[in-house]
C-alpha cells in the first residue's frame, strides 16, 4: 500500500491518492518494508511534529 503504486490486488493501495491519508504502524509491522521507506517516513514524521510545534508556538506568542 505504501511502496507501490494503486493496484487491484490491494485495495489499500487506494488511499495512497487521498491527499491526507495517515498511516500509523507500529515498529513490527515495518519489518517487511524497505528500510529506505521506513527512514524517509520517519523523517517526515519529525519534520511534521517540528512544523507543528514551531506554529503552536509563534500562535501562542502572538495570542
Amino acid at each position: 500500500a505504501i511502496e507501490e503504486g494503486v493496484n487491484h490486488m490491494w485495495t489499500v493501495s487506494a488511499f495512497q491518492q487521498h491527499p491526507r491519508t495517515i498511516f500509523v504502524c507500529d515498529e513490527d509491522a515495518t519489518l517487511e518494508l524497505r528500510v529506505k521507506t521506513v527512514k524517509y517516513f520517519k523523517e517526515m514524521a519529525l519534520s511534521y511534529h517540528k512544523l507543528i510545534q514551531e506554529n503552536y508556538l509563534l500562535n501562542s506568542v502572538q495570542g
